[in-house]
């Protein structure tokens, strides 16, 4: 019979030998993490063009996925080559595309969806690309709009690989409802589909809004396009305002009823 307490005891035994093997192999993981660098980059080179790549993840993110984890974190006999990450490399397309597909997914969770079978039949399958779909850094609150935004956040979060060793990798904004129904009012206001209405199609429309918390020293309204007055509610409001829109950026006038 053990005694009370004793996994606790167990786990605080086998984090701190991790800790100090981590500590101990920490120039040889460092030579590892170069090698890597250097072989996944040429790898992006040759497989995707700069548009893409830079949204790609980073080395950091996939030193974590299972082979690279094996490799990085071999003992320190081992002698880890180029070929060796050559060889996961094989299928990186296919296990590139399952991380964002899964990642992008959780986008479009809490984003409000289409109310009829008609929309749901012709919305675009890429969720990154529409409007409504925004997300929320929990770390420092910053409101991302589109796939660019969620991957190239800079943002940092721990990730454990065993107990006792963290590293650090991009952190996962999260899909912010709050700033999705935000989205879907400002598209509604520019007389559009939040159902289809794309990213880039908010953009071209350059439609500007006031917000009834944001005024000049005189009494006028302040303008902001669609994506910073998507973030509004995180910076000035406490509660749901009124928002106008579309409006002048120069003269701040309201062009349209308030939002209800």
């Amino acid at each position: 019979m053990f005694p009370p307490g004793i996994d606790r005891i167990l786990g605080e035994v086998e984090a701190q030998r991790n800790q100090r093997l981590a500590q101990e192999m920490k120039d040889t993981i460092d030579q590892r993490m170069a090698l890597l660098n250097r072989v996944y980059s040429r790898f992006l080179q040759a497989c995707y063009p700069p548009s893409q790549a830079y949204l790609l993840p980073k080395a950091n993110v996939i030193r974590t996925w299972p082979g690279f984890v094996d490799l990085i974190d071999a003992d320190e006999t081992r002698r880890v080559k180029r070929e060796d990450f050559k060889e996961l490399l094989q299928d990186m397309e296919q296990r590139i595309n399952a991380y964002q597909a899964s990642r992008k997914a959780q986008i479009l969770e809490v984003s409000p969806q289409p109310s009829s079978s008609k929309s749901a039949a012709i919305i675009t399958p890429d969720p990154s690309s529409l409007a409504r779909c925004v997300s929320a850094c929990s770390k420092c609150n910053d409101v991302l709009v589109g796939w660019p935004g969620v991957v190239t956040h800079p943002c940092l979060e721990s990730f454990q690989l065993r107990p006792g060793v963290c590293v650090s990798v991009p952190a996962s904004p999260a899909p912010n409802k709050i700033a999705s129904e935000n989205a879907c009012t400002l598209i509604k206001l520019a007389g559009r589909d939040p159902t289809t209405t794309t990213i880039e199609e908010m953009d071209n429309l350059d439609v500007w809004y006031t917000c009834t918390q944001c005024r000049t020293s005189g009494g006028f309204y302040l303008s902001h396009t669609w994506r910073c007055m998507v973030s509004m509610f995180f910076v000035c409001l406490n509660t749901r305002a009124d928002f106008h829109g579309p409006a002048s950026p120069y003269a701040n006038r309201t062009h349209s009823p308030q939002w209800p």
